[in-house]
């Protein structure tokens, strides 16, 4: 008898970890899995379509950009998840589709939308979305690059000043068209910062150097990125004559 309560208590020793460990399994194995996290990349949009109105933009038919008004500064870039072939939709201010297509977006990027040129006979306008890789340009640094959305504006030339300093930031730079090169306009050159004074210069019909804008200093600040377009026309009147407009890149 002395031996069989022994060996009794034996196997209650043996399996009661066993117990345990089985319990300790079960529960791990029920538990839910950690959320997937969402994919996210940033959107802005500038308007640079004379006579057009407000634009509204959407993306996969809901609204990210409302009311964006003609030449006006984004206040920062918009958060939305990014997928293969969003429908891409622009509307006036008549909720007329003005500018519509489809993208692939790549996550955690950032990109900006330019509509741009005059309504069409079609009522259409065109646009570009660039991709922006916002580059740290170093100390005492800007990062700039340039885009000309002037549709009837020829080839220009672009010359700023700092001082008695001067540098051609711009030669023979031409309209970007119905199917510019993205990957081209997307990237950004690197110049000192300070306050620039801007002169455009265009081409007669003879060939001869006209002189389009000579705009008065602009604040290039050291470690951000800026983007300088020429938009509006030459044959405009004021709030669409041609202008060089500088927009500041914010996270």
């Amino acid at each position: 008898m002395r031996l069989e309560r022994i060996s009794f208590k034996a196997v209650v020793v043996i399996l009661f970890p066993a117990v345990i460990v089985s319990a300790c399994k079960k529960d791990k194995s029920s538990s839910p899995p950690p959320p997937e996290e969402k994919k996210k990349s940033f959107i802005q949009v500038v308007n640079a379509t004379p006579k057009t109105g407000e634009l509204e933009v959407s993306l996969d038919n809901k609204t990210i950009v409302a009311k964006v008004a003609y030449h006006s500064q984004p206040n920062s870039y918009v958060q939305f998840e990014p997928k293969d072939n969003i429908p891409f939709k622009i509307t006036g201010p008549d909720k007329k589709t003005i500018a519509e297509g489809k993208y692939t977006f790549d996550k955690d990027k950032y990109y900006t939308v330019f509509a741009y040129d005059t309504l069409s006979t079609d009522k259409k306008v065109k646009y570009i979305i660039l991709k922006d890789t916002l580059p740290d340009p170093g100390t005492g640094k800007s990062s700039i690059r340039f885009l000309h959305l002037s549709p009837d504006a020829s080839l220009v030339n672009i010359d700023i000043f700092k001082g008695t300093d001067s540098l051609r930031l711009v030669t023979g730079g031409s309209y970007i068209g119905s199917t510019p090169n993205t990957v081209a306009l997307s990237n950004f050159s690197k110049i000192a910062a300070g306050d620039y004074r801007v002169k455009v210069k265009g081409k007669t019909k003879t060939g001869a150097d006209t002189l389009l804008l000579n705009i008065s200093p602009v604040k290039v600040e050291a470690g951000k990125t800026f983007t300088l377009y020429l938009g509006g026309l030459v044959k405009g009147k004021d709030p669409h004559k041609i202008s060089v407009q500088l927009l500041q890149h914010k996270k």
